[in-house]
């Protein structure tokens, strides 16, 4: 089985959370599938939007990014990565 995440659910998980937010809970299937075997991938144009949503944020708020920005380099090192390319791009048009 193979899980690709988009950017809502990565937004999720580089976010801190207590236990009965939605964040925890989303960490907690996604610890549960990684110990079942199971392949999970972020393809590099999520990971991007989610940088980008990060950095558009802090400066509209003012807040200091640096733990969201960690949690998904983090993430992004510790899960697949789906490079983007013109053949990607072209599939995902075409979804």
């Amino acid at each position: 089985m193979y899980v690709i995440l988009d950017t809502s659910i990565i937004t999720l998980l580089v976010t801190e959370s207590s236990p009965h937010e939605e964040s925890y809970q989303c960490k907690e299937w996604l610890y549960k599938l990684l110990a079942r075997g199971v392949l999970i991938a972020i393809p590099d144009i999520c990971r991007y939007e989610v940088h980008r949503g990060i950095l558009y944020v802090a400066r509209k708020k003012a807040r200091k990014v640096d733990i969201k920005l960690r949690n998904l380099e983090h993430l992004t090192k510790t899960i697949n990565n789906l490079p983007l390319d013109n053949y990607v791009l072209s599939e995902a048009a075409d979804i």
